[in-house]
């Protein structure tokens, strides 16, 4: 039997490799993984800022990081619904914008600023969290078939997790390294594993300089925040288009690759 040459080719859409040339893809995978990278770097500095020095109970610290959830709700509504009206390349370019000026905030706060400041910052990231998700979500889902939209979907889940992953290890590394650098060469060796320890040895002098010394690393960590946030708004600004392509719903052909069955 005489074996045709041209094998039967489908159309298969590849998730895990964007359209060559497709901004909005491309601009929304990274507005994502940046949004999510800032939520968790900035959760574990403020987790043990809030407990280990303002002294807060666990519920208590809790309670004290709601304003960004609180913001972040109805900002969300509001940011999805001005998409419509404006571009996601907007509301994505803002929404980082806010979330620089609440790194920036927090790169201000001190040992004995208390809570007010804090919860000004988180209400600003709240803000810009709120504003920039559905328009970095929209944008890149936009851009992948209906049909595919569970692979799109999950592919959103997995770049918001790798995001926080990289969040919590360059945050955390930075916050890490910066304790140390901050701390006397003469203080106790248990201080300068972290701040728990040295709270631990119950010496106020040792814990006060801790807790000075922590704050300085996180202003740090803040400040580097601030950059990351600023250079998204800016990579959003460059690589997301003011409005929707023309084109009919879907991904461009070139999404396509041909697998031969």
């Amino acid at each position: 039997m005489a074996c045709s040459t041209n094998s039967t080719r489908a159309k298969v859409f590849d998730p895990v490799r964007p359209a060559p040339g497709n901004r909005n893809f491309s601009g929304g995978t990274f507005s994502v993984m940046l949004l999510a990278f800032a939520a968790a770097g900035l959760m574990l500095a403020l987790t043990q800022y809030v407990q280990l020095v303002l002294g807060y109970g666990v519920l208590q610290a809790g309670m004290a990081l709601l304003p960004f959830a609180a913001s972040s709700a109805p900002f969300n509504i509001l940011g999805a619904t001005l998409a419509k009206r404006l571009s996601n390349r907007t509301m994505v370019t803002a929404g980082m914008l806010t979330t620089a000026a609440g790194f920036l905030f927090l790169w201000s706060i001190g040992p004995s600023d208390g809570y007010p400041l804090l919860a000004t910052a988180l209400i600003l990231m709240g803000m810009g969290s709120g504003l920039a998700a559905p328009a970095a979500v929209t944008a890149m889902m936009g851009a992948i078939p209906p049909e595919h939209a569970g692979a799109g979907s999950a592919m959103n889940s997995t770049i918001s997790q790798a995001g926080s992953v990289l969040g919590i290890a360059i945050l955390g590394s930075v916050l890490a390294t910066g304790y140390i650098s901050a701390l006397p060469a003469d203080v106790p060796a248990p201080a300068k594993q972290s701040l728990t320890d040295a709270i631990a040895l119950s010496d106020p002098g040792v814990t006060a300089i801790a807790r000075a010394a922590f704050v300085d690393a996180m202003t740090f960590g803040m400040i580097t925040g601030a950059v990351l946030a600023a250079a998204a708004a800016l990579l959003a600004f460059v690589l997301l288009r003011a409005r929707p392509d023309a084109a009919a719903p879907g991904t461009p052909a070139s999404t396509l690759t041909e697998v031969g069955t």
